[in-house]
């Protein structure tokens, strides 16, 4: 059995163990409120005992359970009503300083100078973003094209690099120019 299997086979058991668990879960919201206390603070909870008129008691996260009296509460809101919307801000660093390390898996040929083994190689590199779309900048790296030969290479690059658009997630482009050792 060859590494690529085993690696597949690993994988796949990650992937069901991840789907059980997320099954197995429990999503139900309908306990889960927001207290909001006279004095102005607010608590969030999961309802364990709720006598309306005279008190409530929740279980936090932070604590066993904590009880309200009635008179302490201003308003009981339940969670799963509220209207939840994370937005989460563009805050990219456009200009300035950029630092990257990467890591690469090089794939074997099945020719019979590598006999479908792999290699590895990772590099790290340095430089000035101008703006999202133009970064300049040099690196370094080590590289193993076969795994366990002695084609271990390390390479100086100077580094042209951006990003595609103005988002959390955007396509990046890269491009290496440089010599090996």
């Amino acid at each position: 059995m060859n590494y690529r299997n085993i690696l597949i086979s690993f994988l796949l058991c990650l992937f069901c163990s991840v789907q059980i668990q997320a099954q197995e879960k429990d999503t139900d919201l309908s306990k889960h409120v927001i207290v909001y206390l006279n004095d102005g603070s607010q608590v969030e909870g999961d309802i364990i005992n709720w006598m309306p008129g005279y008190i409530i008691e929740i279980k936090t996260a932070w604590s066993d359970n904590v009880t309200f009296r009635q008179e302490d509460i201003k308003k009981v809101i339940q969670k799963s009503t509220l209207k939840q919307k994370h937005i989460v801000p563009y805050n990219f660093k456009e200009k300035g300083l950029n630092y990257s390390l990467k890591w690469q898996m090089i794939t074997g040929n099945a020719g019979s100078r590598a006999n479908s083994v792999n290699g590895i190689g990772f590099s790290v590199s340095a430089g000035h973003r101008f703006n999202r779309f133009i970064s300049l900048g040099g690196g370094m790296g080590w590289d193993q094209y076969v795994w366990n030969s002695g084609e271990k290479l390390i390479p100086f690059f100077a580094e042209f690099s951006g990003f595609a658009h103005q988002s959390q997630t955007s396509l990046m482009y890269n491009l290496q120019l440089g010599y090996s050792l």
